[in-house]
């Protein structure tokens, strides 16, 4: 979150299809992708206050090269969960 006027750095995003999402971001939005996606780190469920189970991966992409722009994209595994689409 931005504070009293101060340049946002970062911004999580979910997304129902991580492949198709980073693709976009990148490809039209011009994204450039930080590392490649990767599994969430186990502090993400308390971090998120997330159930016992819930995993995903992630993807941190950066709009130029500053540490303002970034966003981090991520797809959610939730055990049970019907997709909306495939």
């Amino acid at each position: 979150l931005a504070l009293q006027g101060r340049p946002l750095s970062a911004a999580v995003l979910s997304v129902e299809n991580l492949a198709r999402a980073l693709a976009f971001h990148r490809d039209v939005l011009g994204f450039a992708p930080v590392a490649e996606p990767e599994a969430l780190a186990p502090g993400f469920q308390v971090l998120f206050g997330l159930s016992t189970g819930v995993g995903g991966r992630a993807a941190l992409l950066r709009a130029c090269d500053t540490p303002v722009g970034q966003l981090l994209l991520v797809e959610w595994d939730v055990p049970g969960r019907r997709r909306i689409r495939e």
